[in-house]
This record gives C-alpha cells, sequence and structure tokens, in this order.
C-alpha cells in the first residue's frame, strides 16, 4: 500500500498503479488522491526546514539613532547590491528547502537595485512564506505594484512613534510625512486590486522616549490598517550611548504603558501583536543560549553571498554561497562545532549575551545591560574621543566585521548631555548630508 501511494503521489504510472486504481470505486479514488496530497504536503513540509534571512544589498538610506550600524556605518551612500548571478545561485540551491525567507537583516532592501526582478524570481521556487523590514521611505507606484504582484506576505515597518518630532529624531533621515503617505499608498494599491497580501504590520522599539505615546501608535497603525504591531526593547549596544533609554530604568512608568497596550491591542482587535511582559523583581532570570534554535534551522546571507549563524552578536563567516554548496557550509567544522557548544552548554560569550534570545525577557537584568561586541573596543576609542565627522576611520576587526567605517560625530546628543554649539554645528552638517542622500533617491 505505501508503495501504490507513493506511485500515486509521482503520477500513478509504476508498476501498474492505474490498473489497480480502475478496480477501486471512485470513492475510494477519491480518498487516495486526498490522502497522496496529505502525504506529499507533509514531504514538502519536511523538505522546506529552513528560514533564511539575507541582505541583497549593503546600505541604508538612513541612519536610525538606534541602530549600531548607524554607529559605524559604511556613510549614507549605497554600497552596492548582490549580483543576479549570485542571487539566482542562492536562489536555486537554498530556496527549494526554505519556509521562512526575510530579504532583510541590516540593510534596507529597496535600495537594491533590480529588487524587482529579485522578488519576480523568488516567486517561482514557491517559498510559504516571504517578508521584509524596511523603513519604508523609498516606496513608490512601481515598487509597490511588484511587491504586490509576486505574492509577498508581509512587509514590516520601522515605526516607533506617531509623533513627528520623536520619529524623525529617532529615524534619522526619514520624513514622517512620507513614510505615512507611502503606506497610505501602499494600501490603496491593494484594495484598488482586491487583494490582501502584503500584510503590513509595524516594528517598533520600546524606550523611554516612545514609551508615553504607544497607544498613538497603535492607533496610527489601525488606521493604517496594520494587521499589528510587533514590539521589542531597545538593545542597549555600547557605541549608542543610550543606555539610559533602556525601560529597565523606568520600570513603573514602562510596566503602566505596558499594561495599557495590552487591552488597546483587544479593543483594536490585532491579528498580530506582540509585546514584552511587564518588568517582575520577583521572576527569576532568563534562558539564553540554551534556547538558541538558529544553528539548526536558520542562515543569515549577507550581499557578498557570505552565510554567517547570527547577525551581529556572532558574525563568524561560515562559508561562501558565490564558492561553496549549501550542504558544503551547512556540514562545515564550523557549523558542527558551534552546534556542539549549544548542545553541551560551552557557551561562547556571545552567545551567553545574545540580544536576539533574552531582549523581553524583563525578569534578567542582564538582558538589559551594555553590550559591547566582540572586536568593538578600537571602535568605542575612536567614538570616545569625538573625531571628526569628515574623517574617513579605518577600523578593521578580523573577528566580526570586515569593512572600513566612517564614526558618525558626538552620539551623546540623543540623551541631550553635554550638547555644545560646535557638536550640534558637526552633527548638522552630518545631518544635512544624509538628507541630500535621502533627496537623490527619492528622485530615483
Amino acid at each position: 500500500m505505501r508503495r501504490f501511494l507513493e506511485n500515486v503521489i509521482r503520477g500513478g504510472t509504476a508498476g501498474g498503479c492505474v490498473r489497480i486504481v480502475k478496480c477501486f470505486p471512485a470513492g475510494t479514488i477519491i480518498m487516495f488522491n486526498k490522502l497522496a496530497r496529505l502525504l506529499q504536503g507533509r514531504r514538502e513540509k519536511k523538505k522546506r526546514r529552513l528560514r533564511v534571512y539575507m541582505d541583497t544589498n549593503w546600505s541604508c538610506n538612513i541612519a536610525c539613532r538606534i541602530c549600531l550600524h548607524s554607529v559605524v556605518n559604511h556613510a549614507p551612500v549605497r554600497h552596492g547590491t548582490m549580483s543576479p548571478d549570485l542571487f539566482e545561485r542562492i536562489a536555486r540551491e537554498v530556496f527549494p528547502i526554505t519556509r521562512h525567507l526575510s530579504l532583510s537583516c541590516s540593510a534596507e532592501p529597496l535600495m537594491s537595485e533590480g529588487f524587482v526582478d529579485m522578488l519576480g524570481r523568488i516567486g517561482k521556487y514557491k517559498v510559504p512564506f516571504v517578508e521584509f523590514i524596511t523603513n519604508a521611505t523609498l516606496l513608490n507606484p512601481d515598487k509597490i505594484n511588484a511587491i504586490i504582484s509576486s505574492g509577498v506576505d508581509l512587509v514590516m515597518v520601522s515605526v516607533d512613534s506617531a509623533g513627528k518630532d520623536v520619529f524623525e529624531k529617532i529615524r534619522c533621515g526619514a520624513r514622517f510625512e512620507r513614510v505615512i503617505g507611502n503606506l497610505e499608498m501602499l494600501q490603496k494599491a491593494k484594495q484598488e486590486r482586491g487583494v490582501e497580501k502584503p500584510a503590513v504590520r509595524f516594528s517598533a522599539v520600546l524606550m523611554r522616549s516612545t514609551i508615553e505615546g504607544i497607544e498613538d501608535l497603535m492607533h496610527l497603525a489601525h488606521r493604517l490598517g496594520a494587521e499589528g504591531i510587533h514590539f521589542r526593547h531597545f538593545i542597549p549596544y555600547a557605541p549608542l550611548y543610550l543606555h539610559k533609554e533602556s525601560l529597565f530604568y523606568h520600570k513603573e512608568l514602562a510596566n503602566r504603558y505596558i499594561a495599557g497596550a495590552q487591552a488597546l491591542a483587544r479593543e483594536l482587535n490585532f491579528e498580530t501583536f506582540h509585546i514584552p511582559d511587564v518588568f517582575r523583581d520577583d521572576a527569576g532570570p532568563a534562558e539564553t543560549a540554551i534556547n538558541c534554535r538558529l544553528p539548526w534551522e536558520a542562515i543569515f546571507i549577507r550581499a557578498n553571498g557570505n552565510v554567517v549563524p547570527c547577525e551581529p552578536q556572532l558574525s563568524i563567516v561560515m562559508g561562501n554561497l558565490a564558492e561553496q554548496s549549501f550542504d558544503e557550509i551547512w556540514n562545515s567544522d564550523g557549523y558542527r562545532k558551534l552546534r556542539d557548544e549549544l548542545t553541551t552548554g560551552n557557551y561562547r560569550s556571545a552567545c551567553i549575551k545574545c540580544p536576539a534570545v533574552v531582549s523581553g525577557h524583563t525578569s534578567d537584568p542582564m538582558a538589559f545591560q551594555e553590550i559591547i561586541l566582540p572586536g568593538f573596543n578600537d571602535v568605542l576609542q575612536i567614538i570616545a574621543a569625538r573625531e571628526p565627522f569628515s574623517e574617513q576611520v579605518a577600523v578593521r576587526s578580523n573577528k566580526s566585521m570586515g569593512h572600513y567605517y566612517c564614526i558618525k560625530p558626538d552620539y551623546d546628543l540623543f540623551s541631550g548631555s553635554g550638547v555644545t554649539p560646535e557638536k550640534l554645528e558637526k552633527w548638522r552638517r552630518w545631518y544635512e548630508a544624509t538628507l541630500k542622500i535621502r533627496d537623490k533617491f527619492d528622485a530615483d
């Protein structure tokens, strides 16, 4: 019977299967067909085991104040897109075993040249779920039509505040009115075409500067047709100099607004809503690296084809898909060693304090301490020395980052500490340079 059903799945021609089928009543044949489709679906689900997170370029057109990459950014310019040949090679080898594809890690996907063509090529591999995260500043009618036509399931939009001033203070270089207008344009296009996909969801960072406006943000998301919001705590990377923005230092205030947000989410009937728990002093510490399943379930792909086990905490290059097969990388000594470490509890320091695991565990004070990434000491020294913005600072790390960076000036301006006319002038010059780049992409 098993061989018979396998033949049905393959087409029902081998081993005299057609003659056997004719011997059964029509109802039984229908039952066999349903069972065959069920078995095929389970086989396909088992085959598609991988979550894939990939950047198709190296750049972002804005410099978010809460983003680690804005501190050591490659300056606000376009730095190249994954080549079509490399994208197609990755698609052929990886997409057939992918169940969840996210076209963004640390870059802005809409900056990729040929992004529309990439979306079109993804469709033929029938990946069950495709999403990307964007700041939405570069959406336009052509890109919106391509996104809808490609069948993308979800667009996550980075919006932390419904207030223009707070939004633009955090998302440096983005215009609040433009982002909201672009989201309205996306929803209108979906309505005109009579489709529900892509769903839109807000991605918002919880911090002292945003917590009091959380309900206004939820009402904005609801008005714009978003299915919900995914809130996460601000991750206090040391170079940002923003650790006091962490709600760990404002627990009573945070708990009040988090409770209100939970109630409002039920009232607004959000389909998806995630917000960390309230702070509790009596709860025990959260488990950290022991819960990590990434080395068994997911890969992160950079624009040059490099594969790393996660971003940005453990940016160890396991291989390159431009030069090696997926199986070679997935079964490499590097991956085997990492899996053995996580299985035996011999965790690396980066894994023990991984923000992707502990972020949101409000019972664990360790989740809110400042994080210094491996190889970042040189960067911190340069920031502490307040090097001029115009100076290209060569900071090269063999462990975690392999680029030359440009240090942004005076990153304590956000909290208002140590502000001087000289610092404000340097910040103004950098900010105006960012706006020029943004306007260039707007014109494109």
